[in-house]
């Protein structure tokens, strides 16, 4: 098939669960509609991804988003960019970024906290792993379970005045573990909230919340702690051959008050639109960091998106609906699913009662959000 018959159309990406080393999932598959009880590791639904997964046991192509074409055949979405990177990701987007699109999605369900980790920032993963990317990271809380063995959700992220890289290399290498948590903040958290996370911080989300990500696309996690929920980690899966004295070069030790650290990481949404069917919010912009943008749209009715010349991609949070593209092909959008959005599409209309998170990619423009006139 010719991608560049699809260049204006809203390419839904077809569900993709992942492994990893925490258990969950229940969560997860209730917003997918899935019957299921048990907490397990598929605990992940990657929605948009460019990316292979760095599992210890992936499998060739594992974590590659795959997009069902109008004939009936998938293909991988790193495919069809590598097509026609300049219609598919923006010809601006193409000159100062690259013809790989930056942006990974995802959903995550946890009933254990996850691991004490960070991510690198660009520099280290370049000169570490020889990966062009770090990862930076935020989260919109989709759902939580109330609490779990008496506690509340919560993140730990950043570390408290008075801890020292000293410090935290000698807590690693004697694995006290729960010294390592307890230098980190922790920040109780609710259904609807943004925290955002810089590459380089330390962080940890807790128990019993379901949180869609938006990071850059990168999947390479540094853990400070060895045991997880069902097995001991290797060394390769917490520092992929680096060495623990490198990966512990790619932590970002500065230190903050609880009211720096809320400060930070803690997005407030602000109402950008109105319109007799649909409210748009800024979750946060380019202002608090250049490497993506996040939006919510919350639709009863219609809504007619223009592009901005750069490509987006999005997720259905709650409720279900349909994307039209200008020439009438019009898709499914169901709770759950990740679209991708072509730079190309021109005009689009979202038609239904459901919300769905929107997000953009590195900063080309001054703006990449347009008021629906």
């Amino acid at each position: 098939m010719d991608y560049n018959l699809i260049k204006k159309y809203p390419l839904i990406l077809e569900d993709m669960r992942i492994s990893r080393s925490y258990i969950g999932g229940t969560l997860l598959d209730k917003w997918k509609g899935i019957s299921n009880d048990k907490e397990t590791n598929m605990c992940e639904e990657w929605h948009m991804s460019v990316i292979e997964v760095q599992n210890i046991d992936s499998k060739p192509g594992e974590g590659l988003s795959q997009v069902k074409l109008p004939d009936g055949s998938c293909v991988t979405l790193r495919d069809i960019i590598a097509s026609n990177p300049s219609a598919f990701l923006g010809k601006e987007y193409v000159k100062k970024v690259g013809t790989e699109a930056g942006l990974g999605l995802r959903t995550g369900d946890s009933v254990v906290r996850l691991s004490l980790q960070a991510h690198p920032n660009p520099e280290d993963a370049e000169r570490f792993l020889n990966f062009p990317r770090g990862k930076s990271e935020a989260w919109y809380i989709v759902e939580t379970r109330g609490e779990v063995n008496g506690e509340k959700p919560y993140v730990r992220i950043g570390f408290k005045n008075g801890i020292t890289k000293q410090k935290i290399r000698d807590m690693f290498f004697d694995e006290d573990v729960k010294g390592i948590e307890d230098s980190m903040h922790k920040i109780l958290i609710n259904k609807g909230d943004v925290i955002l996370v810089n590459s380089g911080m330390p962080h940890a989300m807790g128990p019993g919340s379901m949180f869609l990500e938006v990071a850059d696309a990168c999947d390479f996690t540094f853990k400070l702690e060895r045991m997880m929920p069902t097995r001991p980690l290797e060394d390769m899966e917490m520092h992929y051959g680096i060495g623990f004295d490198n990966m512990l070069e790619c932590i970002d030790y500065t230190t903050y008050t609880e009211e720096e650290i809320r400060a930070l990481v803690l997005k407030t949404p602000t109402l950008v639109e109105t319109t007799n069917s649909s409210k748009v919010y800024k979750l946060f912009g380019y202002d608090s960091t250049p490497r993506f943008t996040m939006y919510k749209y919350v639709i009863n009715g219609e809504y007619v998106m223009e592009s901005t010349g750069q490509y987006k991609a999005a997720v259905a949070i709650y409720g279900n609906g349909t994307i039209k593209a200008s020439d009438g092909y019009e898709t499914e959008f169901r709770q759950g699913q990740g679209v991708f959005l072509p730079a190309d599409f021109g005009k689009i209309t979202f038609n239904g009662n459901f919300t769905f998170i929107c997000f953009d990619s590195e900063q080309i423009n001054s703006s990449s959000y347009t008021i629906n006139s």
